[in-house]
């Protein structure tokens, strides 16, 4: 299977979510601040980023067209399926990159601590 990519992202539709978030800037600033709220003072995993962010981009979309703002619901036009949208590269974009490593470092701990778990657990039951 070939891999499908879009200007460096997983598809069009992310692509297209992600130039929309950068160059509008109440976007580009409300998309940051969300995604530094979800990990500012927790032990917050990206996924929780993406889904903070799915969260206010199907809100707004859902309210888009319904209103007079002709800018928002062209957006949503052109971006298409939001179902396609990969949320974890838009999640990461979002970030400065010194941000994303540490968030990584922590996802990769976590994981590093369920797989010790799941091992001592596997011992405890052979």
């Amino acid at each position: 299977m070939v891999e499908e990519r879009y200007n460096g992202w997983a598809n069009r539709e992310t692509w297209a979510m992600a130039l929309w978030l950068d160059n509008d800037r109440a976007l580009y600033d409300e998309s940051r601040g969300r995604a530094r709220e979800v990990v500012e003072g927790k032990d917050a995993l990206l996924i929780d980023v993406e889904d903070a962010l799915k969260e206010w981009v199907n809100e707004m979309a859902g309210e888009a067209c319904e209103e007079p703002n002709a800018e928002l619901c062209k957006m949503f036009m052109d971006i298409g399926s939001l179902y396609r949208v990969n949320w974890r590269e838009v999640a990461e974009s979002r970030f400065e990159e010194d941000e994303l490593k540490r968030l990584h470092a922590q996802e990769d701990e976590r994981r590093r601590l369920r797989m010790e778990r799941f091992k001592a657990e596997r011992r405890s039951v052979e």
